[in-house]
């Protein structure tokens, strides 16, 4: 299925039959009553273009779901309502739109329309084209039941009353003898129809009969060899439905032992429809993966693979007991054969030759097996049939583990080109989908596996093509020639088998395949030239052969492998140290597997046929280690804290794994230096008693270590006399408190440096308890929408957890090293040490420098020992003490600590403060500190300042003797590894790094306790996912005892470039959890933006900080504009708009020319470059823009460049003070629909936001309605006030005059004319100079 449906375009919109109905219906400013008439109207044009979903988007984009369509739909609503309202709804569901919250505000309503749905969908109508859609929302319904108002109406569609339909009652009895809880049921649902009314009655009958009438149907279908397009649509969604529900623990709990009941897997392989090709193979397979899955149905607990041996062995031995007891004779064989030798088909099959078809019968009822169907499905139930449900049943099926292993992972041209996932938009998508709840951890690996995978081969698939395409190939004879060039391909010559290392113990394939292809840079253009000078090892290339087609005068790629880049040399086989050589040879590693098969099937001729090499993107570089982590991970122990697993899951209790419920939380709590002063915590714990603990007093300044104490539940008093004393005490025992305990942490030193870092930002109630919850042993998801502090919460958890828990390493792993930055800033300015702090970057350096990096910390071993070489001269030790770590050890020894012993012997018998200061020994060593380091006051005082004194030296020495290891290894790769395993203690990475050091951080013990991710909803449930699995297990246990999410499902969206919205991949950790009801922390105070309403809609009670509120910069006016936000029309720009440059990929040149023109004019005004960002919807404007850049800004100094150029998905929640947007599409909506990108725009700037774009596109987009009205309140014409420079002085809130600019034409004349106005100007100071 394609990615998305294409959008309508505006002008196919109002042309369109539905945009006449919207104007004197729905979409009109007069109030109209309901027509029923437009009803018929719109079922009519449906018709007449065979319910096509282009139809479906019209409609949509007309708002008439909203507008008319639900808002008048009841109970005497038309069957043609109710089919019109389910396909919208399903529509908007299939794009991951926000659809179900207008939908279920009336239970009552749903309820009436869901009863409606449901029975229009019984096989008495033969309308395939609407039940298709009818299927599709009964589809995303069951894809939603975290809403309880859906999941009361779809739950008795699957309850446990379907299993009336069991082929025998004696099966039923049996499954209720096994799992009583089952029979508790069964009971419950009897007495419920027994008791009810006429009216219930036919409603429970109606559901317990719906799920069997439907499958019976499509069984009936399913004998048909060609049918109507639409039976097969409808087939094929039906099978999609049967996923969906067998998928989910919920519903396959009883729909798997009916399916199982009718052979369902043997009717569909069986049916002539399906060996038609009818039905998608890889569907069908999908259901068969579940249908099949080794868990327990009833308690939900995944099967071992000794437990599932168990259970195919049990039913071999019925079927050999039966054997045996029915057929001595014929079946002697089978009944004393081994269970090994009954697994493949053959096998099987081979036992039953001797028996005829009443005899196969007979066997298969004693068994328990249905031989016969209702008289409405006609499936023949011959000898063969029944053959095959044989084998379906005792067959040797492959385990999960099997599966991932066997499916090949590098790319050739059958997992690119046959496997043709996209499909047309109205099939079913044959891979696995993302969905609320998994069977197992296994489930969740094995589904990440399969979507990564084919998002891989279509994203390669992409490249290979665009690639080739642009080398133009033709056939000369028998020979191909290239007339064309791409920067990313090649022609070459056949590449050179270097070496075939032969396999290892155990394994068939080559332990590797070493080749070497040359390649020649100085024939390449500049853009090729850097490209492939920009090629690592690690990095994947595709070696083609590209021949001559069928008919001999065309070419198509015939082969494909994939090579990793082992090294890069010259043509003398010397390393390339430099840019600048031109002809290169890249030495390969083959894949072994395809290698072996190749040799197997004889086809080692491909590899002298190879003529074309492809580079691939940067991106493909993660393909293998991903694929490979997951496969290593299904092999192993489940990842997940056992603490965490059921959460994961969906099931059980979501609040499970808060830190309240979970077993040996720490009483007390070390929060640190997380509040300012006591007045702080008061206000922080709104609602709650504050008091000091034994030995604090009120009033007491930080640190503290707090103990909630939780309200006691009431208990009854039977005695009707109570003292006043036991009332008081009660109502004190169910009032919650926090108790209060200050302590005094040890002086460091005299020096300022060495002073504590204390946190200076006062934190809001819900960041407090954000960052409480964070500190404590659970699950934390803390929900951060634009501008409430993310990066500081997260901060401040990580320094808690380091104060609090001195032997525990925290892990900080962020989509994006920008999130990193912003974090590791907030983590400087706290009292952690640096020697204690590691940051990966791309290649493992720290980009920040001082903070988390193996070159900081040699300098300062350096310092240190200097420090120590002074501390010897101070005390008149002769020798080199500070040579190296180890001999600053022994002078610690042998000269600091007697001396320090022979002083505290001294002072423990002295009474005078000035005989403390005489004799202290290192008087010389701290002449640099502050003066007087002692005073004549209180000898309390001048100890405390010798063992200040004295902490400082130990500091420096037990810091040194953490740095020794550096002057013993002399890599710097064993350094870090050394820094990580041993010294580190908060570790920050990408998820991108996480996945492909995983296997080295395991293989070097890394070890970790909590883990942090902030900005979550942009990573990946899989890129969460892997964080908690970068250490192996202690004691077959996980030892994490902290996850803490922070992240913005609501502005935020992992990207996914090529596969289909319906399989949900960019679902991530955070907004799944959430929608399970997992307890969410929400942050609620804004100090980013002055105009929050243009997102705060969104959120839940967001309001402005004090510091919006306060700072002058919010209230000045932006220099130069009217408007601090507007909405800029950009009409056609040489009488063009949009321009799809590539499959995807949009310009518009108008737009760009626009943008750049206010960046040049606010260049023009003094502002900042650096506070300028531009934003574009698509790399194609991306692209373009910076091309504009290029022409008119980089290389005048007037202009120079923004900060940064970037897509809205390259944001990662950053910010700028002034932000241009293009919105480039003219014709249709595209990426404007997507409410959370738009979100994600609109609080990208602070002070200024200026969007470009046409005011009929952004009139369209109802779904983000709120800010299009705030938008299009102001004018459409950009605004400039003139006679001011930046900064202005002018209050945001005055409305001065302002030129209006008519277009790009207008705006680029103004500019050019500031331009030389400002140029004059500039040659007149410098003449006068």
């Amino acid at each position: 299925m394609a990615q998305s449906a294409a959008r309508p375009t505006i002008d196919e919109v109002d042309g369109s039959v539905f945009a006449q109905i919207a104007s004197r219906t729905w979409n009109t400013s007069k109030g109209r009553k309901f027509n029923a008439a437009a009803i018929e109207e719109i079922y009519s044009e449906l018709t007449a273009t065979a319910f096509a979903p282009k139809s479906f988007y019209i409609l949509d984009q007309l708002s008439c779901l909203e507008k008319f369509l639900w808002p008048n739909f009841s109970d005497d609503a038309s069957d043609k309502h109710a089919i019109v309202t389910a396909a919208l709804i399903a529509i908007r569901a299939a794009e991951c739109l926000d659809v179900w919250k207008q939908i279920i505000e009336d239970a009552d309503q749903f309820s009436i329309f869901f009863r409606r749905v449901t029975s229009l969908m019984m096989p008495a109508s033969s309308d395939f084209k609407s039940r298709y859609w009818l299927l599709t929302f009964i589809i995303a319904a069951f894809r939603s039941l975290d809403n309880a108002i859906i999941r009361k109406s779809c739950a008795p569609l699957v309850s446990v009353s379907i299993l009336q339909f069991l082929s025998s009652s004696e099966k039923r009895d049996a499954l209720f003898a096994e799992y009583p809880q089952h029979a508790k049921a069964w009971r419950i649902a009897k007495k419920k129809l027994d008791s009810a009314d006429a009216a219930g009655k036919a409603q429970l009958h109606f559901e317990r009969n719906w799920l069997i009438s439907v499958l019976y149907e499509f069984l009936q279908l399913l004998q048909q060899g060609d049918v109507e397009t639409y039976v097969a649509l409808y087939c094929e969604r039906f099978v999609e439905f049967l996923v969906e529900l067998t998928s989910v623990l919920p519903t396959r709990r009883y729909l798997n032992v009916v399916l199982a009941d009718v052979h369902l897997l043997v009717a569909v392989k069986t049916s002539p429809h399906y060996k038609s090709g009818g039905l998608s193979r890889d569907l069908v397979s999908l259901l068969d993966y579940y249908v099949h899955f080794p868990i327990d149905d009833n308690t939900g607990i995944a099967l071992t693979a000794q437990e599932q041996e168990s259970v195919r062995h049990g039913n071999l031995h019925a079927l050999q007991r039966v054997s045996f007891h029915k057929y001595p004779e014929s079946l002697k064989l089978l009944s004393l054969a081994n269970f090994g030798s009954l697994s493949t088909e053959s096998e099987i099959l081979e036992h039953f030759e001797g028996l005829s078809h009443d005899d196969v019968v007979e066997l298969c009822s004693s068994l328990g097996f249905r031989t016969q169907y209702p008289a409405s499905v006609s499936i023949d139930v011959n000898r063969k049939f029944l053959m095959e449900v044989l084998v379906d049943q005792y067959n040797l099926r492959k385990s999960l583990e099997e599966r991932v292993m066997d499916m090949p992972i590098m790319p050739t041209e059958e997992s690119l080109f046959d496997n043709d996932i996209v499909q047309d938009e109205m099939r079913s998508v044959p891979l696995p989908r993302l969905g609320l709840q998994y069977l197992t951890i296994k489930d969740f690996l094995w589904r990440c596996f399969r979507l990564s995978r084919a998002e891989g081969m279509l994203g390669f698939r992409k490249h290979i093509d665009a690639a080739v395409r642009r080398l133009e190939p033709y056939c000369q004879g028998a020979e191909v020639k290239f007339n064309g060039s791409s920067k990313w391909a090649t022609p070459i010559a056949k590449p050179a088998i270097l070496e075939v290392v032969p396999p290892v113990v155990g394994e068939d394939a080559p332990a590797s395949v070493k080749a070497e292809i040359r390649i020649d840079l100085g024939r390449m253009s500049d853009a090729a030239r850097d490209g492939w000078e920009a090629l690592q090892v690690g990095g994947l290339v595709f070696l083609l052969v590209v021949k001559s087609g069928r008919k001999g005068h065309d070419t198509s790629v015939q082969y494909v492998r994939t090579a990793e880049v082992m090294e890069i040399t010259d043509q003398q086989g010397r390393p390339i140290r430099e840019s600048g050589v031109q002809k290169r040879a890249i030495r390969l590693l083959l894949d072994t597997k395809q290698f072996k098969r190749d040799h197997d099937d004889d086809n080692e001729a491909v590899y002298d046929a190879i003529n074309v090499v492809v580079r691939g993107k940067t991106a493909s570089s993660t393909f293998k280690p991903v694929l490979e982590n997951i496969q290593a991970l299904v092999r192993g122990e489940d990842p997940i804290p056992d603490w965490l697993a059921n959460v994961f899951l969906g099931y059980g209790d979501p609040y499970s794994a808060h830190y309240r419920n979970l077993d040996g939380r720490p009483e007390a709590l070390n929060i640190h230096d997380t509040f300012l002063d006591w007045n702080h915590i008061v206000e922080s714990f709104q609602g709650k008693k504050v008091i000091p603990a034994r030995g604090t007093k009120e009033g007491a300044s930080r640190p503290y270590i707090i103990r909630e104490k939780l309200p006691l539940p009431a208990v009854a008093n039977t005695s009707k006399k109570r003292s006043r004393a036991e009332a008081e005490g009660e109502a004190e025992a169910t009032e919650a408190t926090i108790e209060v305990e200050s302590y005094r942490l040890e002086s460091r030193g005299p020096f300022p440096a060495e002073q504590r870092r204390f946190n200076s930002r006062k934190y809001s109630p819900a960041q407090v308890e954000a960052i409480t919850s964070g500190t404590k042993p659970g699950l934390t998801i803390v929900s951060c929408p634009p501008g409430t502090g993310e990066a500081h919460v997260a901060a401040q958890i990580a320094s808690n957890i380091y104060q609090a828990f001195p032997q525990e390493r925290t892990v900080i792993v962020a989509k994006n090293k920008r999130v990193l930055d912003r974090i590791f800033e907030n983590l400087a300015a706290l009292d952690i040490a640096n020697r204690h702090l590691l940051r990966f970057d791309s290649d493992d350096a720290d980009v920040a420098p001082g903070v988390g990096r193996v070159e900081y910390l040699s300098d300062r071993r350096m310092q240190l020992l200097s420090e120590v070489q002074r501390l010897a001269y101070a005390i008149n030790a002769p020798g080199a003490h500070g040579n190296s770590c180890e001999t600053a050890s022994y002078f610690a020894d042998v000269y600091v600590k007697p001396a320090w012993r022979k002083f505290k012997n001294y002072i423990s018998a002295v009474s005078d403060a000035a005989a403390v200061s005489a004799a202290f020994p290192f008087h010389a060593f701290f002449a640099h500190a502050p003066q007087p380091l002692f005073s004549d006051a209180s000898i309390d005082e001048n100890i405390s300042v010798a063992e200040g004194c004295y902490k400082h030296m130990q500091n420096l020495f037990e810091e040194l003797g953490g740095l020794r290891p550096l002057e013993l290894l002399k890599r710097r790769k064993d350094k870090l590894d050394y820094l990580l395993t041993k010294e580190a203690r908060i570790i920050a990475l990408t998820s991108e790094q996480a996945i492909a050091k995983r296997k080295e951080f395991i293989e070097l013990g890394f070890r970790y306790d909590s883990v942090i991710i902030p900005d979550c909803a942009y990573m990946s449930e899989l890129e969460a996912f892997s964080t908690l699995a970068l250490q192996s297990h202690r004691n077959s246990v996980n030892p994490v005892k902290r996850l803490i999410l922070l992240g913005d499902d609501r502005r935020a969206v992992s990207v996914v470039q090529d596969l289909p919205t319906q399989v949900n991949f960019t679902q991530s950790l955070f907004s799944r959890l959430a929608r399970l009801g997992v307890p969410v922390v929400h942050l609620d105070k804004q100090s980013r933006t002055r105009f929050p309403e243009l997102f705060a809609w969104r959120y839940q009670g967001l309001e402005d900080s004090s510091a919006i509120k306060e700072s002058p910069e919010f209230s000045t006016a932006n220099t130069g504009f009217r408007y601090d936000y507007q909405l800029v029309h950009v009409a056609d720009y040489k009488e063009e708009g949009e321009v799809e440059s590539t499959p995807g990929s949009f310009q518009n040149l108008g737009e760009a020319e626009y943008a750049v023109a206010i960046f040049q004019y606010m260049r023009l005004l003094g502002y900042p470059a650096q506070k300028i960002t531009i934003l574009s919807a698509y790399t194609g404007q991306q692209a373009l823009i910076n091309d504009v850049l290029g022409k008119r800004c980089t290389r005048n100094p007037l202009y120079g460049e923004p900060a940064r150029v970037a897509t809205i998905d390259e944001l990662y929640g950053e910010h700028n003070d002034y932000v241009i947007f293009s919105s480039v599409r003219t014709k249709e909506v595209g990426m404007l629909h997507d409410v959370r990108r738009m979100t994600a725009v609109m609080s990208s700037a602070r002070l200024g936001l200026y969007v470009l774009g046409r005011q009929e596109i952004f009139q369209l987009c109802r779904d983000i309605k709120p800010t299009t009205d705030l938008l299009l309140a102001r004018p459409t014409k950009l605004q400039l006030v003139t006679g001011e420079m930046y900064p202005t002085k002018r209050e945001v809130s005055t409305e001065p005059s302002a030129v209006e600019m008519e277009g790009v034409e207008h705006l680029g004349a103004f500019v050019y004319e500031m331009s030389k106005k400002v140029v004059e100007q500039l040659k007149a100071e410098r003449m006068a100079k």
